[in-house]
């Protein structure tokens, strides 16, 4: 069987695509990695990499194992900071990943809380784009990821937390049916990969030229409720999102649907911090609990 140190060599000649940044990577020569990794392929029986392309690609057999290896890797991070833990009072840490447009109001809520029912865990709370929440847990870089669903995946568990209602936030408000109200006004969106972008995009019916007057490169709610303020138009605003330094008059809620998203977690069920992470959902979910028998219209986040 192989190796951890080889399974930390692989690890990072797949994310690298390359030796010499691979054994960058790990402190050690290039010819090092080389023979362990040679050596790791003899061990699993056939080739892990193929060394004939630029830059080099991971091979059906490697793609195999890749779950395994990230699992192992994970592992014996989590073997070393339950040994700190025990001989030095470090704690451990617990990696909590969300999307821009959630972690505007739920990290401030729940800081004091999680650290208060988890205290014996240093909490990180990271914040990235969906695409980067999905690939960073699979390579077991975080523990629980929080964003905007429904999603289809393979691989990890996935819990509900919470519904969250959409409104419309707009520099001279009026009542709204349906979207077809939006028709005259101008949109003001996030930047390409951000969840609410898409939602927008789908749930106002909006096509790519109406979208393209400006470009902005982020994800601040805040950048865009002064844009509609300024420049008139609209937003959409989730309805958890701090609203004490905007004007609530300018917030409007559709008459006959309740626009909404459903808010996930997304976690691996063989972490040796089930636990932990059970207590998080659980705890997100009385912070945030709602009436589910609401006439909620789904906005989809793809």
């Amino acid at each position: 069987m192989i190796s951890l140190v080889q399974v930390e060599y692989l690890l990072a000649l797949y994310e690298e695509r390359n030796f010499q940044r691979a054994a960058e990577r790990c402190f050690v020569t290039q010819p090092t990695l080389s023979v362990q990794i040679k050596k790791a392929e003899r061990q699993l029986g056939g080739r892990l990499f193929n060394r004939d392309v630029t830059p080099l690609e991971p091979t059906p057999l490697f793609m195999k194992i890749l779950p395994v290896l990230h699992q192992l890797n994970n592992d014996m991070r989590t073997l070393k900071q339950k040994v700190l833990q025990d001989t030095d009072g470090v704690k451990e840490e617990l990696r909590i990943g969300v999307i821009p447009t959630i972690a505007h109001y739920l990290i401030p809520d729940m800081f004091g809380i999680l650290n208060e029912q988890l205290k014996d865990f240093s909490l990180k709370f990271e914040e990235y784009r969906t695409a980067e929440l999905l690939e960073l847990l699979e390579k077991r870089k975080l523990d629980i990821i929080i964003l905007s669903g429904p999603l289809e995946t393979k691989g990890f568990e996935i819990q509900k937390l919470f519904i969250e209602e959409i409104a419309f936030y707009m520099k001279e408000p009026k009542k709204l049916d349906s979207v077809r109200g939006l028709i005259d006004e101008d949109p003001w969106l996030l930047t390409e990969g951000n969840c609410l972008r898409a939602q927008m995009i789908n749930f106002c019916e909006l096509k790519t030229k109406e979208t393209a007057k400006w470009d902005y490169q982020g994800s601040s709610i805040d950048v865009l409720i002064r844009m509609v303020d300024r420049y008139g138009g609209y937003t959409l605003i989730p309805m958890n999102y701090p609203k004490d330094h905007i004007n609530n008059g300018n917030i409007v809620r559709m008459r006959d649907s309740v626009p909404a998203r459903s808010v996930i977690a997304g976690y691996h069920r063989k972490n040796s911090n089930y636990d932990a992470l059970v207590k998080i959902i659980q705890a997100i979910q009385a912070v945030y609990a709602n009436d589910a028998s609401k006439d909620w219209e789904f906005i989809d986040w793809h």
